[in-house]
């Protein structure tokens, strides 16, 4: 007897994939450096104020990286 799975999406599957690619990069990245942040290692603990503050510093991490960028 042969089992069929079927996948639903509903949505913009590649918007979804990169969001969700976003959050493993996000989880990777806290999960090595939250004792420097002071920060839990898991990003569903984290407080709204400690999500602000990850989100400042993935701004400002992107815009270090555009800027050396152009440099080259």
């Amino acid at each position: 007897m042969a089992t069929v799975y079927l996948d639903i999406f509903i949505g913009d599957r590649e918007a979804h994939d990169e969001e969700e690619e976003r959050y493993e990069k996000t989880k990777r990245v806290l999960k090595k450096n939250a004792v420097i942040y002071g920060f839990p290692d898991d990003p569903e603990q984290l407080s709204v104020e400690q999500q602000e503050t990850l989100k400042e510093v993935d701004v400002l991490l992107r815009s270090i990286s555009l800027n050396i960028s152009s440099w080259c």
